[in-house]
């Protein structure tokens, strides 16, 4: 899924402020953070993820829907040994 690519690529530049709210198509993405490494995603008050940057691990609320298209995502930015993933 394109959206979840430019979702995931907007997460992690470094630009961009970890406390964010902002739209992918139609889609809300709301990220937190209380610090650098670390951010807990929110997709449409629904789905969500947290990812920690220094560790590269990826955790998935129970009920992600869109669990495999996000892990993809990572990897194309990561590789793929270098994503963790945890529920």
């Amino acid at each position: 899924m394109k959206w979840i690519d430019k979702m995931v690529e907007r997460i992690t530049r470094k630009e961009t402020a970890l406390n964010d709210r902002f739209c992918v198509n139609r889609h809300t993405v709301v990220c937190q953070s209380g610090t650098t490494d670390y951010v807990s995603v929110t997709i449409d008050n629904t789905d969500g993820f947290d990812f920690d940057f220094w560790t590269k691990q990826l955790c998935f609320e129970k009920d992600c829907k869109y669990r495999s298209e996000i892990k993809a995502a990572f990897d194309k930015i990561y590789g793929t040994r270098n994503i963790e993933c945890c529920e």
